[in-house]
């Protein structure tokens, strides 16, 4: 429970339902947790400190790395804020497109770049974590530019990797189940038990399963991962028939 002890971690999105967790997860590890969320209050009492941050804002990337001198910057970034609109791919219109990208793919690039530049500069091994979701490899009708935007992310998490690698800094992506939180509060009650019965191992992800594997690839003990995607979801994100 003392892997990040006295390391400071950074994760966006911390007002969420998989941010929240995380943030838990990481001070339960001895780790100095910031969370960042557009709104600074947590929706619930929790460990960490919070931050407002708008992950589109590019001046205000800038100006909040800027405030940690090298011995205070984070060692790991999460970058776990996303946004998913339900729409039809056919009705969503250019600023809905554009807005998801902000915040799922150039907020994440952003910040990455930000920190990296940092860490490069102070000789700093940092680590990177970017959430995905199976959206990127599964197609979903009411995914919009969801889906799109999480694969261009992994693509990124990729691409980055190999050019951070030289500076010792590792870049991975987590895929995690749907979650029975709040975005799953916008289906009905069938819809999420077709989901589950529809997933390998016959559930939705559990509290703690996502956190779990963020913090294996923020570790030490997946020092030699880098560029990987490492599904959390059940077994969802398979290709595969249905059973006849």
């Amino acid at each position: 429970m003392s892997a990040f002890l006295d390391q400071h971690v950074l994760v966006t999105g911390s007002n969420g339902h998989f941010g929240r967790e995380l943030v838990q997860a990481f001070a339960q590890a001895g780790a100095a947790v910031t969370g960042a969320d557009r709104a600074v209050e947590p929706k619930d009492a929790g460990a960490g400190r919070h931050v407002a941050l708008d992950v589109t804002d590019g001046a205000a990337i800038e100006r909040l790395v800027a405030g940690w001198d090298d011995a205070s910057l984070p060692r790991v970034l999460v970058n776990n804020a996303a946004i998913f609109p339900f729409a039809d791919i056919l009705d969503a219109p250019p600023e809905l497109c554009r807005a998801i990208l902000d915040v799922n793919l150039l907020g994440p690039l952003q910040l990455t770049q930000a920190l990296a530049r940092r860490w490069i500069a102070a000789g700093i091994r940092g680590v990177v974590v970017n959430v995905s979701s199976a959206s990127a490899e599964v197609a979903r009708g009411n995914g919009a530019i969801y889906g799109p935007s999480k694969a261009a992310l992994e693509q990124m998490t990729r691409i980055l990797a190999v050019r951070l690698a030289p500076h010792g800094i590792r870049v991975n992506a987590v895929r995690p189940g749907l979650a029975q939180g709040e975005n799953s509060a916008l289906l009905p009650q069938t819809h999420l038990d077709s989901i589950a019965a529809a997933i390998p191992l016959g559930r939705m992800i559990q509290p703690g399963e996502l956190s779990r594997a963020v913090l294996f690839l923020a570790s030490d003990a997946a020092s030699f991962t880098t560029g990987q995607v490492l599904s959390v979801d059940g077994g969802g994100g398979i290709n595969r028939r249905a059973q006849v």
